[in-house]
C-alpha cells in the first residue's frame, strides 16, 4: 500500500470510529461562561452589567463588582454524594484600601442557606489572592481558607474544589492547598448556582470567568482542566487502533492551537509532545505519529 493510500486508510478509519472522550470524565457538565442568556443550555438571570469579552483563549464574562451577577437555573451536581468543581477564573486587580472577599460560585437552594457550596477569594491590595473552598450542612461547615497561600491577581487560574467521604479539598492550578473534614448534604434539584456574587447579592467579585466543570466523582489533578488552553477547543479525542503510517509508529489525535515542534503540552492533565512530523489537517485536528506510543487511552 502506498504512503498516500495509508494516510486515507488512516483518517478514514479515525473519521469513523474515534470517539471524542473528556479526559476529566464522561459524566462531567461543562459550561463554557461564554454569553449571559444561557450557561451549559440553562436559563440565566443576569443583574447588573456584566459583559462578555474576548480572551487569548476563548471568550469569558466579566464581573466588575457590584451589581454584577449571573444565576444559572439548575444544579449539576444533582444528587451526587462525592464531585469537583473547576473553576477557571481570572481576579483582577483590586484598586481599593480594603480586603475584597468575593463570592465567585454559590450553589444553594433561594432562602435555604442551611446546605450550600461556594468558591470564594480574598482579594488583597497587593495585587495577590488567596483561595476559600466553603461547604455548609445542617451538621456543620467547613472553610479551607490560608492567607500565606497567595497567587498574583490578573492571570488565569483553575481554581477547584473537590469532596469524597467526608474529605473536602482545594487545588489551584492542580496544586493542592488545603484539606479538611466536613459533611456534605444533597443541595437538591431546585439549587442554582450564582456566579460573581453571593447568592443574596452580596461579595461582589471582579474579574471574569471563562468555564465551570462539575464532575460527579472527586477527581485526581491529573484530570483537572488546564486553564492555559482554548475553551472552545479544550477537547481530547480517544483514538482506536488504525493503521500507523510508518513502522513502530503510533498516531496521536487530538483538538488545541497551534504547537510548536519539540515543545510538551499539558492537555487535560496528559502531555503530548509536538513532532517534527505532525500533521494539521483544515477542520482543525491534530495528527501527530510520534516517535514514542502517547496515552490517550
Amino acid at each position: 500500500m502506498s504512503f498516500l493510500k495509508k494516510i486515507i486508510f488512516s483518517l478514514s478509519i479515525y473519521i469513523i470510529f474515534s470517539v471524542p472522550v473528556s479526559v476529566s470524565a464522561q459524566e462531567a457538565v461543562v459550561w463554557d461562561v461564554n454569553n449571559i442568556s444561557s450557561i451549559g443550555g440553562n436559563k440565566v438571570e443576569s443583574f447588573g452589567s456584566p459583559k462578555v469579552i474576548e480572551t487569548d483563549n476563548g471568550k469569558a464574562v466579566e464581573f466588575q463588582k457590584s451589581p454584577d451577577q449571573l444565576i444559572v437555573q439548575n444544579n449539576p451536581l444533582g444528587d451526587a454524594t462525592e464531585w469537583t468543581i473547576e473553576l477557571i477564573v481570572k481576579p483582577y486587580a483590586l484598586g481599593s484600601s480594603k480586603l475584597n472577599a468575593p463570592r465567585i460560585l454559590h450553589i444553594q437552594v433561594p432562602g435555604n442557606a442551611n446546605k450550600r457550596v461556594l468558591i470564594e477569594m480574598r482579594v488583597t491590595t497587593a495585587g495577590k489572592w488567596y483561595f476559600d473552598g466553603y461547604i455548609r450542612s445542617t451538621k456543620g461547615g467547613l472553610a479551607l481558607i490560608d492567607p500565606k497561600l497567595t497567587h498574583d491577581v490578573d492571570k488565569w487560574y483553575n481554581g477547584t474544589i473537590t469532596y469524597k467521604e467526608g474529605v473536602f479539598t482545594t487545588f489551584i492550578n492542580g496544586v493542592k492547598e488545603l484539606t479538611g473534614n466536613v459533611t456534605y448534604e444533597q443541595i437538591g434539584s431546585e439549587a442554582v448556582v450564582s456566579l460573581g456574587a453571593r447568592m443574596n447579592k452580596v461579595a461582589y467579585f471582579k474579574g471574569a470567568i471563562r468555564r465551570v466543570i462539575f464532575t460527579k466523582t472527586a477527581l485526581t489533578p491529573d484530570k483537572f482542566d488546564n486553564p492555559d488552553l482554548p475553551t472552545e477547543t479544550n477537547k481530547v479525542f480517544r483514538v482506536l487502533p488504525i493503521m500507523a503510517l510508518k513502522k513502530d509508529a503510533y498516531p496521536v489525535v487530538f483538538f488545541d492551537k497551534t504547537f510548536s515542534f519539540g515543545k510538551a503540552y499539558n492537555l487535560k492533565g496528559r502531555i503530548v509532545k509536538g513532532e517534527k512530523n505532525l500533521s494539521v489537517l483544515s477542520n482543525g485536528v491534530l495528527i501527530g505519529f510520534g516517535k514514542e506510543k502517547q496515552d490517550l487511552k
